[in-house]
């Protein structure tokens, strides 16, 4: 059975970044997952995934641009900062990132934590190398606010080759991503998101 916690402690955070970091290339700082909402995916005791949340002045994404820069960018321009939310650290084990199943679990966690957030607009970074995460935020027609080298990224170890930053609004983005696992998954997984689809549509 799949799991979800709440990861808080030292031990955990770093379990977290260094399994993290060979999924998707780069490490993200300890210190940065320590302080967002980082949730830990577990399968039989294992970390086996998971992904952050990051609130206000953190947003490693909205502080690569400048503040120039950052009030003439596409679609959250003039949003505040504390209607926000970024998206990072995504990863799955490669033991179960085929599994349909898995992925349906987790986008649909991931999903009922943006609604709760009570933003916006979500904000977020990928490797332009990672297609099939691409191809999944694409279903949410995001604005592309920089697509190019990531030197400028603050705090990070390694590298995301060419970086791609995109953001979109909240609402309409979950309803795209829940709506494409549910075209996507068999029967029994897609039921289950089926339901908070359309239980939560007047809510998203």
């Amino acid at each position: 059975m799949m799991k979800f916690k709440r990861i808080t402690c030292d031990k955990v955070i770093h379990e977290f970044a260094e399994k993290a970091a060979a999924i998707v290339g780069f490490k993200l700082p300890e210190g940065y997952l320590a302080s967002a909402e980082t949730w830990g995916v577990y399968v039989r005791g294992e970390l086996v995934g998971g992904y952050s949340l990051v609130y206000d002045t953190k947003m490693r994404c909205l502080n690569f641009f400048s503040e120039t820069e950052r009030s003439s960018l596409d679609l959250i321009g003039d949003v505040k900062d504390s209607k926000i939310v970024e998206v990072t650290g995504v990863w799955l084990d490669g033991s179960i990132r085929t599994s349909k199943k898995h992925s349906t679990i987790m986008w649909s966690h991931m999903a009922r934590r943006l609604v709760a957030a009570r933003k916006s607009h979500v904000i977020f970074g990928f490797n332009t190398k990672e297609e099939k995460l691409a191809n999944l935020y694409s279903q949410c027609n995001p604005a592309t606010l920089y697509r190019g080298d990531s030197t400028n990224l603050q705090n990070q170890s390694g590298t995301h080759g060419s970086l791609c930053i995109q953001a979109v609004e909240i609402k309409p983005a979950v309803y795209a991503i829940l709506k494409g696992i549910v075209r996507r998954s068999s029967l029994g997984a897609a039921l289950g998101v089926r339901g908070l689809l359309y239980s939560n549509k007047k809510a998203i």
